[in-house]
């Protein structure tokens, strides 16, 4: 949430470049990402808590998907940031 908060403010006050609006705005959308990855492993597999775990996994073996998954998360919303320090405009290929 202070994410796009931030960004807006220094948009507002002009104290972003044009160059790196590109950039400040994967940022946001990687953190988003990243932060949405995470809400499905929470809830389904409730690794903290095993009454609202809605599968049947012991609790280890939650713990160790749970990770996986939200640090698959982490990587996409890393990749998408990533992706928008690329020098090469896409528009101007085609």
């Amino acid at each position: 949430m202070a994410s796009p908060l931030v960004l807006t403010l220094l948009d507002q006050f002009e104290l972003v470049p044009p160059d790196y609006r590109r950039i400040l705005l994967a940022l946001v959308i990687g953190t988003g990402a990243a932060a949405l990855a995470r809400a499905p492993p929470t809830s389904v597999l409730a690794p903290d808590d095993p009454a609202r775990r809605l599968v049947g996994f012991d609790d280890a073996t939650s713990q160790w998907l749970f990770g996986h998954l939200v640090w698959g998360g982490r990587v996409l919303g890393a990749v998408i940031v990533i992706r928008s320090l690329s020098p090469h405009d896409r528009r101007r290929r085609r």
